[in-house]
């Protein structure tokens, strides 16, 4: 028969207290759900918004490429869209 020293005992149970268990359980839990969302697929979904800031499409962007969105932003409406003529 294994005899297990007392010092063995309690190294064990101060790193599980009892009243730590549950709140592990509860964490592993919630990080196999973020790992599971975390799949391709279930992210946000492709709606996002891009642009491309290289206006001049010169292959750089740079001062010119913001100053002209800026530019074309002021000539815009409220809604983003360039005002009727």
């Amino acid at each position: 028969m294994k005899t297990i020293s007392r010092r063995s005992r309690q190294s064990s149970r101060r790193l599980r207290p009892p009243a730590i268990r549950p709140r592990l359980s509860a964490s592993k839990q919630r990080l196999a759900e973020a790992i599971e969302n975390a799949k391709p697929g279930k992210g946000p979904d492709d709606s996002w918004a891009t642009t491309d800031l290289d206006v001049n499409d010169d292959d750089v962007v740079d001062k010119g490429d913001l100053e002209a969105l800026e530019q074309s932003e002021a000539s815009a409406g409220a809604d983003g869209e360039a005002p009727d003529s």
